[in-house]
C-alpha cells in the first residue's frame, strides 16, 4: 500500500502574474508583459508552502529475493536477500518514506 498526502499553505500578498513563460529576457521586464510570468497575463496568486510525505509500501511487507537453489546448502529453499531492481537499486519497493517542500512564488 502505498500513500501520499500534502497540505498547501498560502501566505503574503496576493502577486499579479504578467506575461506569458518563454517570451523576453532570462527575467523579463516586470513592466511590461513579456518575460517569464509563471501563467496567463493577469492571474493573481498568493506566494505558498507545500508539504509532502509519500510512503512506499507502507505496511513494510518484504519483498524477498530468489531462493537459494543448491541443495547441500543449509539455506536450501530460504532467501537470503530482498529483490533487486538493477545494481544501483537494492531495495527496490521495500519500505520508503519521501518527504518534500516546494515553495511556489
Amino acid at each position: 500500500m502505498n500513500l501520499r498526502l500534502s497540505k498547501t499553505i498560502s501566505f503574503g500578498k496576493e502577486v499579479q502574474r504578467r506575461g506569458v513563460a518563454g517570451k523576453g529576457g532570462s527575467l523579463g521586464d516586470p513592466r511590461s508583459n513579456e518575460g517569464i510570468g509563471g501563467g496567463a497575463p493577469g492571474t493573481n496568486r498568493h506566494p505558498s508552502l507545500t508539504f509532502s510525505v509519500m510512503a512506499i509500501n507502507l505496511l513494510n511487507n518484504v519483498n524477498l529475493g530468489p531462493r537459494v537453489g543448491v541443495l547441500g546448502s543449509p539455506l536450501f529453499g530460504q532467501s537470503n536477500s530482498t529483490v533487486r531492481i538493477s545494481d544501483d537499486v537494492s531495495q527496490a519497493a521495500n519500505h520508503r518514506i519521501d518527504f518534500q517542500v516546494v515553495l511556489t512564488m
